[in-house]
């Protein structure tokens, strides 16, 4: 599910609303549950104002609809808008009010009860707006045996539209019209965890829903989260059975937060949040139910989509009227790329990416020319992912034209792995079908790739595979060592690339490369060019006729070798700009350029945020192309402001990690961790796991770090991989067999070995980190007990500094913050709110390394420079991942921030201050920092600590005004 962030959250607070829609509703039947108050009762005036054929107000009592009716809000349920029909009238034919017991003790008979009263009605049902939900801040059971909250979200409400579902299909059936049922759902479910434990447990929903799971933490905002992405699931399901042919359609909205009165049962500080929110944030209740009035109306949404789609607002599945598109992809190096690619390439990289698109009942792809399979029955069989690209009301004879056009320029000798491939294919028919383009991570970023070492060295092999040689031109380079390797790997990936249908590859593919996309994207209709200019901040166009032009065939190289330097790059932050051909003899390129007004060719056009801020022609002047690419460059990416500060004194911290080195007499260290194996139970698995700490891991340490006068002319011992498995399968052992208070001298064992390179990178090549992850797992379980003896606080301090060590090597830190499951920071976080000192600075010596790798990459990358620099990206592999991975930065900041308003220890807030200063430095000034240090007033917390009298030291001083000065205020 996509991830959706805090800053997401007050973006999508402050999107506009769709307008108030009146469509006319005659003759139909609109049922809103939870009408007699809220965005219910919100929702039911709009529609009332629609002059439905009966508005069914569903309330919680019929002497609470009455209260509702009478109030002076409900003028417009009564008296209607903008037609002359009476009062009396609307009353009787319009206002009805049902008793639908979502919220009284026995739901499930309550809700049977008012499916009967529609059955026994009878009459049509067009639109179901289902809206009930309920926040307790503690359990409650209702007489079916259910916890309330769940009962009523997330059962009541599936169970009251199954009910009513053979009444909307009849109506859909004899009117020739198309119901819709309107769940209220929230944004908030992308918040929402389920525990594997109870994924395991034999009923999901029993788990959730007993006592001894719904604990208070769990039932607050988790449990409103949880129940709101169930809302979601049954819409999905439900969206999954009906057919193209079923007259119905099943839409969840989003109305944000809104003022309410579902919160009215909350107390203490939670309470004053939620005042605090409804005074800043909240929208108005009229303003939330528009969504729910825009989602059964057809003509609405057809009105406001663009109100409707800003941050998630809106999961719908909708009939097909126009011809579905879909794009299949799957990976070419049939997993293998996932499991070695860390190994190659330094970074993780999910799958080689090859995608095909499916509509009118074929799938199309590139390969061997154009081709054609029935949908999922082509070579590379059935496809890892389908991506819903969304409808074409191109016709089938239109596309097929278009595919016959289309053959003569993507044809079998022009496929490139990197630059030319089926992803530049696919993306293209998506602009030409639907006006959008193919996901990012499909089609993006070839040249970051390559920017590595190991690319760097790969390009020369790729290009052979596709390239025939020029005559007279110089020999090849030297392979690096490891090229017969890299070349069966490419080989075996470009086979399956190009297969054809009738000759599949023999052999299973091997993974060298991140994405297969070009730094130059083609664009052969107005479509993908629209797409292309609403996807990316700057664009430079080339418009070209490669045959007929020579001019053009002179700039072409270094068009090229500018789109590779100046190309995006996730080295530089992303930063640099789109660069697309557009041929005037190919697809539609010709309208493409009538459209801009080209005259003649070569002609360079330039965009910033899709507007056209220059158009040379040229020529051949390379100099005067690439000053036009530069400034356009330094307009997209001015200068960061914190470029213009002196920074002294953040400028004179270290980028290298805080190390904790100190070594312990191991002999000492052995006899105290034996004493604790044999005071456990004993096993063959803990004596077995004794003795290889004893005969094995403790000289191993003696050796590597013996005192340096002994060790002056004797080489550093380093692990081996044999002594390492040895002993990570002796610490899982270990772990599972001792208590936490027993772990510290494991855990300080491999704090020493963290510092051994052999050892980290060992460890960095470890699923989960290894040992390293076991151990950092079993700190974060006990920083989440209420209490901790003098044992565990030693566990959790050793783990610290465990991991502190650990950034001694940027590929284990990376593998640390940026996979797994976040144990890591999961550790961090508590630790810099914990009771003792000592932890708390190990703690922040922790989130100064992880924040420094950060900061080692945006300086070696230029992020506070303008423009984009050739010589910049020369960041190492494992900062520059780490750097581009914000969503660990956005919790960590948030943790940095509220230890600080906390701390007063001077070496502690030096520490905390000087990690803030990593993270902030240089931020995105688009991203989720920005907005967030906002909401967290982080600026006042961070000038706060002058006031403190601890506060002395100099250079700590004038780092918090610095610091202080970086945040927006």
């Amino acid at each position: 599910m996509a991830k959706f962030s805090m800053l997401n959250f007050f973006q999508s607070q402050c999107a506009t609303p769709p307008p108030v829609e009146r469509v006319d509703l005659t003759g139909k039947t609109v049922i809103v549950v939870g009408a007699n108050g809220g965005l219910g009762f919100e929702a039911s005036k709009h529609f009332a104002s629609m002059n439905p054929g009966r508005l069914i107000l569903a309330c919680r009592s019929e002497s609470k609809g009455q209260v509702a009716l009478q109030s002076k809000r409900a003028d417009i349920l009564l008296n209607g808008s903008g037609n002359n029909i009476s009062k009396k009238y609307r009353q009787k034919q319009v206002a009805l009010l049902w008793r639908c017991g979502f919220w009284t003790s026995q739901i499930s008979k309550s809700v049977r009860q008012s499916a009967d009263r529609f059955e026994q009605d009878g009459g049509r049902l067009d639109i179901l707006v289902a809206n009930a939900a309920v926040m307790l801040p503690k359990y409650e059971a209702t007489k079916d045996g259910w916890e309330t909250c769940l009962q009523v979200n997330c059962l009541a409400m599936p169970l009251l539209s199954l009910l009513l579902l053979p009444h909307m299909l009849r109506t859909g059936m004899e009117n020739s019209t198309v119901p819709r049922i309107v769940v209220v759902a929230s944004d908030v479910h992308y918040w929402a965890t389920i525990e594997k434990r109870v994924l395991q447990s034999p009923n999901i929903l029993a788990t959730l829903g007993s006592k001894e799971y719904c604990t208070p933490k769990v039932m607050m905002d988790p449990r409103y989260f949880l129940t709101k992405m169930l809302n979601i699931l049954f819409v999905r399901a439900l969206n999954d059975r009906i057919t193209t042919s079923t007259p119905l359609v099943v839409n969840a909205v989003n109305p944000g937060f809104c003022l309410s009165n579902i919160r009215n049962e909350f107390s203490g500080m939670q309470a004053v949040v939620d005042f605090l929110m409804n005074k800043t944030i909240a929208l108005p209740t009229e303003a939330g139910s528009r969504q729910l009035v825009w989602g059964p109306l057809e003509e609405a949404q057809k009105n406001c989509a663009d109100s409707i789609s800003l941050f998630g607002r809106k999961w719908t599945k909708r009939r097909p009227i126009m011809a579905p598109v879909q794009l299949y992809i799957y990976d070419l190096s049939n997993g293998l790329a996932k499991q070695l690619s860390a190994q190659l390439t330094g970074r993780q990289i999910d799958g080689i990416w090859h995608s095909s698109i499916v509509v009118f009942g074929k799938e199309v792809y590139y390969g061997q020319g154009i081709n054609t399979s029935l949908p999922g029955k082509s070579h590379h069989g059935q496809p890892l992912q389908v991506v819903d690209l969304g409808e074409t009301s191109i016709d089938q004879e239109t596309w097929e034209e278009y595919l016959q056009e289309m053959r003569d320029h993507y044809t079998a000798d022009k496929y490139h792995l990197l630059d030319f491939n089926c992803n530049s294919f696919t993306n293209d028919c998506a602009g030409f079908l639907t006006g959008g383009s193919i996901p990012k991570f499909v089609s993006d970023l070839p040249s970051d790739f390559l920017s590595t070492p190991f690319g760097a060295a790969l390009r020369p092999t790729i290009d052979a595979m596709y390239r025939r040689p020029t005559p007279g031109a110089p020999a090849a380079a030297p392979p690096p060592p490891n090229q017969p390797v890299a070349a069966s790997l490419l080989q075996a990936v470009a086979a399956q690339a190009q297969a054809s249908p009738s000759n599949p590859p023999p052999v299973a593919p091997l993974a060298a490369t991140e994405n297969l996309a070009s730094p130059l994207h083609p664009s052969t209709n107005s479509a993908s060019f629209r797409a292309l200019l609403s996807t990316h901040r700057a664009v430079v166009a080339f418009f070209t006729d490669y045959q007929g032009c020579p001019p053009c065939r002179m700039v072409t190289p270094v068009f090229e070798q500018l789109a590779a330097e100046k190309g995006i790059r996730v080295a530089t932050g992303g930063r640099g700009a789109a660069f697309t051909k557009i041929d005037l003899r190919v697809g539609a390129g010709g309208a493409l350029a009538s459209e801009w007004g080209i005259r003649a060719t070569p002609t360079f056009m330039f965009f910033l945020d899709g507007t056209k801020v220059h158009c040379g022609d040229q020529g051949a002047n390379t100099a005067e192309l690439k000053t036009q690419i530069d400034l356009l460059l330094f307009q997209a990416y001015p200068p960061h402001p914190h470029a213009t500060l002196s920074a002294t004194a953040v400028k004179a911290l270290s980028l290298e990690p805080i190390l904790f080195t100190q070594v312990p007499p191991l002999d000492s260290v052995l006899t105290k961790f034996v004493s604790l194996i044999d005071a456990a139970p004993s096993s063959p698995t803990t004596t077995q796991a004794k003795e290889v700490i004893r005969t094995q891991v403790v000289p191993y340490l003696k050796a590597r770090f013996a005192p340096a006068n002994a060790a002056k002319s004797t080489p550093l011992m380093s692990a081996t991989p044999a002594l390492l498995t040895e002993w990570a399968a002796a610490t899982t052992a270990l772990v599972g067999a001792l208590p936490t208070e027993a772990l510290f001298p494991l855990a300080d064992m491999w704090r020493l070995g963290a510092l051994d390179p052999s050892a980290a990178t060992w460890l960095a090549a470890a699923p989960g980190a290894g040992p390293v992850g076991v151990l950092t797992h079993t700190a974060r379980d006990a920083l989440a007990q209420p209490t901790q003896d003098k044992g565990t606080r030693n566990y959790v301090l050793t783990a610290l500094r465990l991991l502190a060590n650990a950034f001694k090597t940027p590929a284990l830190a990376r593998g640390l913050l940026c996979g797994g499951d976040g144990a890591a920071l999961g550790t961090l976080v508590p630790a810099l709110l914990h009771t003792d000192v000592t932890v708390r600075t190990a703690a922040a010596s922790l989130a100064f390394n992880a924040a420094a790798g950060v900061q080692r990459a945006r300086v070696a990358t230029g992020a506070g420079l303008g423009g984009v620099n050739a010589n910049t990206g020369k960041a190492n592999d494992a900062d520059a991942a780490i750097c581009a991975d914000e969503e660990w930065q956005v919790e960590l900041v948030s943790a940095l921030v509220e230890a600080l308003e906390r701390e007063e220890a001077e070496d502690v807030v030096h520490r905390l201050v000087a990690a803030l200063a990593f993270l902030v430095r240089f931020m995105p000034v688009d991203g989720q920092l920005q907005g967030l240090l906002e909401v967290l007033s982080a600026r006042k917390v961070v000038e706060g600590k002058l006031q403190i009298k601890a506060i002395q030291k100099k250079e700590v001083r004038g780092l918090v005004e610095e610091v202080g000065s970086m945040c927006p205020s």
